[in-house]
């Protein structure tokens, strides 16, 4: 199943034999319905733009919540559109963005999808990810601090509040908190109580500022 209302962007150069290339597959995937909406911009004249996804060569493409860079093959592409539908793959990207160093982009991301702060989670419970992701994670968390979004987020944290990992534990006590709502404290008043000294601590250290 394909998603509905897919858009592509593709940024290009003039002269860019690979741009065109790329233009030329996307124009049969509009035929085809594959995708609903293709814009091609040329950066050398929006140069703002390329700045504002950080495009560092052409051609660039964001296809969906995918930023793909550089020469592009027809297979490959309809592999992309057809893993759009897996959250997994979203997780992936989010990932990735996150490896490098792209943090606002994951912001903009969550903020046109805000479904995606539960693709976040995949990544809350990842315990292999490495310290980039890990505090980047923490940085989105921090950024929608107080918002709706993350208060619609509780319920979910409070069933990773359990995680076997205390690490984990550790962490969601941290965006319980950023959550500013009554909803947060039943399960922070539960991590008091954990069998791990250091969650004990820092669920303990959180309701204290909060009662303060």
């Amino acid at each position: 199943m394909v998603p509905q209302s897919l858009t592509a962007l593709l940024l290009t150069a003039p002269g860019c034999i690979h741009c065109a290339a790329v233009k030329k597959i996307l124009d049969k995937f509009l035929v085809e319905g594959l995708i609903e909406q293709l814009e091609v911009v040329d950066v050398t004249s929006h140069p703002k733009l390329a700045s504002q996804y950080n495009v560092k060569s052409v051609p660039w493409l964001k296809l969906g919540p995918f930023e793909l860079q550089g020469a592009q093959h027809e297979p490959d592409l309809r592999n992309w559109i057809s893993l759009l539908d897996k959250p997994e793959n979203i997780t992936h990207s989010l990932k990735h963005l996150f490896s490098t160093g792209e943090l606002s982009r994951v912001i903009d991301l969550i903020r046109e999808r805000p479904e995606y702060m539960n693709n976040l989670l995949d990544l809350v419970i990842d315990e292999e990810k490495d310290m980039k992701i890990q505090l980047g994670v923490s940085a989105v968390f921090e950024e929608f601090e107080g918002s709706p979004l993350l208060q619609g987020m509780v319920a979910k944290l409070g069933e990773l509040s359990t995680h076997e990992s205390p690490r984990i534990r550790a962490d969601v006590a941290h965006y319980l908190s950023l959550s500013h709502t009554d909803a947060a404290l039943p399960f922070l008043q539960k991590l008091v109580q954990d069998s791990d000294r250091e969650v004990n601590e820092i669920a303990s250290d959180i309701l204290n500022e909060l009662e303060h």
